[in-house]
């Protein structure tokens, strides 16, 4: 073979090798090119989970804090109070002894009782409370049926204390009870009335005339 065959053929060999070399690279090329986008792929999925997680997580934080916040917010009355005084309304029963100092004492103890407490209640649930009371003491107390009476006695006395303060003042004295508040709503009271009405027997006609 002469040597420009010998030329020509290297020459060929050169650019097949050429060729083939390029195709290789091309393709490994390709591949990393291929690896890259996937890995970016998961890493962004990842990401968007790990994101989605946290703001689950964030939310499920903020209802709950949401929940304890208003749990704490939500003001308890003092009903075991409500129920002494109940006891005390009923001993002031008109005819027993010392009923009037009783229903002034009562009187001014309901008053002390709404002020701090009727913000947190309500009139269908003074009513439901105060039955709850009457269902429970009701075989223990002489005359059960005639609450309305002690109540009817005390409600005067505490309109009195919001009408006419002074005039009753030596009355409490001689109960032995001080007035926790300067100023009560008459509000308060007549929701109390309105409540009581519902949850008790209605009084025995005549029996106070």
């Amino acid at each position: 073979m002469n040597k420009k065959k010998w030329i020509l053929l290297a020459v060929c060999l050169c650019a097949g090798a050429a060729v083939i070399i390029g195709r290789t690279i091309r393709k490994n090329n390709d591949t990393i090119k291929t690896n890259n986008e996937m890995e970016n792929v998961s890493t962004a999925t990842s990401t968007d989970q790990e994101s989605e997680g946290t703001e689950s997580e964030q939310e499920n934080a903020q209802g709950q804090k949401g929940e304890s916040e208003n749990g704490e917010d939500v003001k308890e009355a003092d009903w075991d109070a409500f129920d002494l005084v109940l006891a005390d309304i009923y001993n002031a029963m008109p005819g027993v002894s010392g009923c009037s100092l009783k229903s002034a004492r009562a009187a001014g103890e309901i008053l002390d009782w709404a002020k701090v407490n009727m913000s947190a209640t309500s009139e269908t649930k003074i009513k439901e409370k105060a039955q709850n009371w009457y269902n429970e003491n009701k075989e223990e107390l002489v005359e059960a049926d005639s609450i309305m009476l002690a109540w009817e006695s005390v409600y005067e006395d505490a309109k009195t204390i919001l009408t006419d303060r002074d005039s009753i003042l030596p009355l409490l004295d001689d109960a032995g009870y001080e007035l926790q508040n300067d100023s009560y709503n008459m509000a308060d009271i007549e929701t109390i009335q309105n409540a009581f009405e519902q949850a008790f027997p209605e009084a025995p006609e005549g029996v106070n005339e």
